[in-house]
Order: structure tokens, then sequence, then C-alpha cells
């Protein structure tokens, strides 16, 4: 327990529990106090900490370091959500009513996404110590959710805290979240029509279909989430393949390290 110590479970168990309650989190506030443990002298409470990361963490029968990267993406995202000028409530709460709790549900399925063993696992190269050899022989007929073929949108908070990235956003005039392949619907009224049209004003363009971007379109994408200056017209690998499953990826290991 004395992981619950630590600021990234602190501050995932309360936001999670927020999100758990139906609450507004545009203003919510979160408070970390490193003498308390979640559920000091209380076993009962202690529980339902771990049952309620498990139950968003979504990976069945999950270890315990699928449990250890899921909490560790999502307070990275939610840290960073936190610092950003578009969920600062004194700068931006009149004018982007919803956009924080619509932030943070998708930080949490992006967290859940990034947590699984085929993500991982196989292209971070970490070992998971806690499961029997025998499981390896297996692993090939138990895949996981395929997260490198997933459709699902992501948001990234840039390292300045001033912009936003997302990746396999197409939203219609509507709301509705639009698959970028084949602009089929994949779930309607993803997004008030009004917080769209307001994220718009403030830069956000949700028309832009991200699987027609350009190369370096997608390179200075990159540089905006890491925090580095993009060199005009350079590409440092041209022989690397870069799609949407790429950068992915690559902004995956970026997260985890």
């Amino acid at each position: 327990m004395e992981k619950f110590h630590s600021e990234e479970y602190q501050r995932t168990f309360q936001y999670l529990t927020q999100f758990e309650n139906g609450s507004n989190l545009d203003k919510f506030s979160f408070i970390y106090k490193p003498s308390v443990i979640i559920g000091e002298d209380d076993l009962k409470a202690s529980v339902e900490a771990l049952k309620i990361i498990i139950k968003y963490c979504g990976i069945r029968d999950s270890s315990w370091a699928e449990l250890h990267h899921f909490v560790n993406f999502l307070n990275i995202q939610l840290r960073d959500c936190e610092e950003s000028v578009f969920c600062d409530p004194v700068l931006v709460g009149d004018l982007l009513q919803g956009f924080r709790t619509f932030a943070v549900r998708f930080m949490i399925q992006m967290s859940r996404d990034f947590a699984t063993r085929s993500l991982s696992d196989n292209i971070l190269g970490v070992e998971d110590a806690s499961r029997p050899e025998e499981d390896d022989d297996l692993t090939p007929f138990k895949i996981r959710r395929r997260w490198e073929s997933s459709p699902h949108p992501y948001i990234f908070f840039n390292h300045d805290r001033n912009s936003m990235t997302f990746l396999g956003f197409l939203l219609s005039k509507k709301g509705d979240l639009l698959d970028p392949g084949t602009n089929s619907i994949l779930e309607q009224r993803l997004m008030e029509p009004t917080l769209r049209d307001q994220l718009k004003h403030q830069g956000v363009d949700f028309d832009v279909n991200y699987e027609k971007r350009d190369r370096m379109a997608r390179i200075a994408n990159l540089c905006s989430v890491m925090g580095m200056i993009q060199i005009p017209d350079y590409d440092p690998d041209p022989t690397y393949e870069l799609t949407t499953d790429n950068v992915k990826k690559i902004l995956a290991i970026h997260m985890r390290f």
C-alpha cells in the first residue's frame, strides 16, 4: 500500500472517483497530501480504491504491472491537463464548459489502451515478471484488443501547455465522431456542438482528417507534443513509415519515459 502514498496514485484515484460519480470536473482541484494513504487504517477503503483502478484499467485479469502502467500514463495526462490553459477554470471556465470532463474521459481511454500488453510489453520491451513462464506460449492465443489498429481518438496536451494535439479526431458539425478512414459515424453526439464551436474559435480544427495529413504535418505534431523545435523541411528518418499507428506508438514511448 506504500504506492498509495504517491502523487500519481492519489491523483488517479481522486479523478476516477469523481468521474465514476458523474461529477463535473471543470472546477475540480486535485489535492495532494503526502502524509495520507488512500484508505489509511481502513482496509475496506483500500480495497475500494484498488477496485476502481482495476475497473477503469479495463484489462481482464490484469497484472500489477499493467495496473501500474495504467496509473502512470493517466497521472501524466491528468497533470498535463491541470497545467493546460484550456483546462484553467479561471481563464476559460465560461468559454469551454464541459471540456475538462470531456478530456478526462479520453485520457482514461488512452491510458487503458497504453496499458495493454500488446503495447506495454511488445512495443516497449517490458517483461512482466509476475506472470508464469508458461503464459508466454499462450499469449498469441489471448491477444488483447489490437491497440495499434484502434480507431479511438486521443488528446495530447502539448509541451507548451498553450496548445493541444487531437489524434484521430474527426467531428461532424453535429459533434458526431467519424472514422477518419471511412467517414462513418463511430459515436453520435460525442461532443456538444456548442463546445465544438468554442474550441474551433480557440484554434482547434476538427474538420481536418489526420489520415490525410502529410508527413511533415505529422512530424510537426510529434514535435509539439514532445516540446521539440521543428526544423523546417527536416525529416530525421525519411525511410521510416510514419503512419498514424506509428505516431501513436512513438507518443506512447514518449509518455512512458
